[in-house]
């Protein structure tokens, strides 16, 4: 369900986010390679927090991480 909040009268023109590719707009542009460990994961990044990055590094691993739309 869409809906606006109204603050003291102003209000604010509606705007729907399902209209709009928000994964496009917090994925990375390029592949990027962090550490270079003995296993290799790819991470398709559809807005990953990099916590996550860090953590998986920490497990010997090579972390490949791809734009949302690799491939394409």
């Amino acid at each position: 369900m869409l809906g606006k909040i109204i603050f003291d009268n102003n209000d604010t023109e509606f705007r729907d986010p399902n209209l709009e590719n928000l994964v496009a707009q917090v994925s990375i542009k390029k592949k990027e390679i962090y550490g270079s460990g003995k296993y290799k994961i790819v991470l398709i990044d559809c807005g990953v927090k990099h916590n996550i990055i860090r953590d998986l590094m920490m497990r010997d691993t090579t972390v490949i991480r791809v734009p949302w739309d690799w491939g394409h």
